[in-house]
């Protein structure tokens, strides 16, 4: 049973990392996007 509920963390955890990580790349792409809008406007 306890071990039931530590899987079920870890793969909670994982997930929040996985989309915090994919948030930073879209974070990452959308300022990399504004500066080369800014570069050849």
């Amino acid at each position: 049973d306890s071990v039931d509920m530590v899987g079920k963390m870890d793969r909670d955890f994982m997930s929040a990392d996985w989309s915090h990580m994919l948030q930073d790349f879209e974070l990452h792409l959308g300022s990399e996007r504004n500066m080369i809008d800014q570069h050849f406007s």
